[in-house]
């Protein structure tokens, strides 16, 4: 399992990295085209919002990973290695219970803007069921994520 969960946080990590590439050039052709053609681009505005949805869910497992998720260490840093230990696994079964609320809701909402064809109000008449996907395959990314630090942490407690 871990190494499939390896893959994944990889591959959605390189995902993240080349997305936010693009939407740094996508935002700079809008620039161009707004300021310098005079001719604002409706369609670099729309893919732009999208790639936000993207860089907002799917680098959450990756960022778990590599431990550059936002946290509290101030009070974290008073505790002994003992109440550490507790205080992150309580931490990361709050994290799971809030990532199976997001995904849950997450993929009710993709059902519904499949069910209802959905679509976005621009040119382009994307289906709006394939934005709303990324919200719940993000958030499997960190469940899988911090279910594998859980995990690991209780072997390491039992192991000591």
């Amino acid at each position: 399992m871990y190494k499939l969960q390896y893959i994944l946080i990889r591959v959605s990590g390189a995902i993240s990295a080349a997305s936010l590439l693009f939407l740094l050039l996508l935002v700079s052709w809008g620039v161009f085209s707004r300021y310098i053609l005079r001719s604002p681009s409706l369609v670099a505005l729309e893919i732009s919002g999208y790639a936000m949805v993207l860089l907002t869910f799917l680098p959450s497992g990756y960022l778990s990973y590599k431990n550059q998720h936002v946290s509290s260490e101030f009070f974290i840093s008073k505790l002994s290695r003992r109440r550490k230990r507790i205080a992150k696994f309580i931490s990361n079964l709050f994290v799971l219970l809030y990532c199976v609320i997001i995904f849950y809701e997450g993929v009710k909402s993709v059902i519904v803007m499949y069910q209802g064809n959905f679509r976005s109000t621009t040119l382009l008449n994307f289906p709006t069921w394939v934005v709303y996907l990324l919200i719940p395959l993000g958030i499997s990314f960190l469940i899988l994520q911090t279910a594998a630090a859980t995990i690991k942490s209780i072997l390491e407690y039992k192991n000591k």
